[in-house]
């Protein structure tokens, strides 16, 4: 009877701790799935700014880049995220815009020289005319022609400059040999031409890395060149060109082009360096704008920088400033 006893109440025991194993069980996988539950709700809270930026974002496109980004509070990495995010789309607003601009002014430059040349064309089909005037006709054709192919070379420089800075490699160069070379091919372009070189150096003491700066020979050549040939078109054909070279190991080195022209005015001198941007006083004389630009964009790629003056009817001068390294 005893042992029937113990029989019987050592299985109830074994049934009750049998049952106390099932509801720890259940409760332990309702409690994870609880608390998955949880974490799935407050997951989705927090990603759901996210979901809105992702929506926000799709909405924009080419015709709407002026539409920004609201999502967020105030200094959290969400408000951070929409904050970066509106920063790019600023700047890639303001990228098309000037790509827009860009190419609405050489549109209309192209047209330019295009229309004139084939009025020209007309004009000397209408009769016959002697082999003289047929000789300065052409030579007006050659003139043309050249000013539009130096356009086009500028143009397709720049646009070179402005989409890919990352293949231009740069090299050691003398400055020295940088400015008689740019002189010679001056020259070449246009014979004839009085050019001065005055190379000023504070210290003679000084070794030979000093006149050596890190740059692109081709596209340094471009912007000498460009201020050179600047300084002749729009100076008298018997005025001096002065370049001078100075080397100070205290104030860096700078290239210094000076002409005897007709000047700009201060009011000019701030737009100077926009594409197609013509001064007052040298609408007249034939040119496209885009020298100064270009020039610039080179200056800024060889971390240096360039300081212009001019007076009206005295003539202007053209500083390219080298930093000291």
């Amino acid at each position: 009877m005893i042992a029937y006893e113990y029989f019987i109440n050592g299985k109830t025991g074994i049934n009750e701790i049998f049952f106390i194993q099932k509801v720890l069980t259940s409760l332990y996988f309702s409690a994870v799935l609880l608390v998955a539950i949880i974490s799935v709700i407050f997951l989705k809270q927090a990603l759901s700014p996210l979901s809105y930026i992702t929506y926000q974002l799709g909405e924009i496109n080419v015709g709407n880049l002026h539409k920004r980004i609201k999502a967020g509070k105030k200094n959290d990495e969400i408000y951070q995220l929409s904050a970066a995010l509106n920063k790019m789309l600023g700047n890639l607003e303001e990228s098309i815009r000037l790509q827009k601009t860009f190419a609405a002014n050489v549109t209309h430059e192209l047209k330019g020289p295009l229309t004139g040349l084939m009025s020209e064309v007309e004009q000397a089909l209408l009769k016959d005319h002697s082999p003289q005037e047929y000789k300065q006709m052409l030579v007006s054709f050659q003139e043309r022609l050249q000013s539009f192919n130096r356009m086009s070379n500028d143009i397709l420089k720049l646009m070179e400059l402005n989409f890919d800075v990352s293949r231009i490699s740069l090299i050691p160069l003398r400055l020295d040999e940088l400015v008689w070379l740019a002189v010679a091919e001056m020259k070449k372009r246009i014979p004839g031409r009085e050019v001065s070189v005055d190379i000023q150096v504070e210290d003679h003491n000084i070794p030979d890395s000093f006149y050596v700066i890190h740059g692109n020979k081709e596209l340094l050549l471009v912007a000498i060149g460009n201020v050179l040939d600047n300084a002749a078109k729009y100076s008298s054909s018997n005025a001096l060109i002065e370049v001078i070279l100075r080397l100070n190991k205290n104030k860096g080195n700078t290239i210094e082009i000076n002409d005897h022209g007709v000047g700009m005015k201060q009011e000019d001198l701030s737009n100077i360096g926009q594409p197609f941007f013509r001064a007052e006083s040298v609408k007249h004389i034939l040119g496209h704008g885009i020298g100064l630009s270009l020039v610039k964009q080179i200056m800024n790629i060889h971390n240096a920088f360039v300081d212009i003056k001019s007076v009206p009817g005295y003539g202007t001068s053209v500083h390219f400033n080298f930093p000291i390294k």
